[in-house]
């Protein structure tokens, strides 16, 4: 599965879980960031806790503030173990 579309099936998982539309907003935002990050749409196999390792320190795309950061971790947590499958 392509990340495009599990980031799309996450969503409809959040708003099943009645999420709020700043909280949806915001997940998918720090989800976008990690698919520019990783510069395209990439099979999920390819995604590897590394990966989301090196995603999360990268000073250039990753969030600055402790709340960002752990919202990010948060998200990220939250699509892995449930990417809308």
């Amino acid at each position: 599965m392509k990340l495009s579309v599990a980031i799309k099936r996450f969503d409809t998982q959040l708003r099943a879980d009645g999420k709020s539309e700043r909280t949806r907003q915001a997940y998918l935002r720090d989800l976008g960031k990690l698919k520019c990050w990783l510069k395209g749409d990439v099979h999920l196999s390819t995604i590897t806790p590394d990966t989301l390792a090196r995603f999360l320190a990268d000073g250039n795309s990753a969030p600055r503030s402790a709340l960002t950061v752990n919202r990010t971790k948060t998200a990220t947590r939250g699509w892995i173990v449930n990417p809308g499958s």
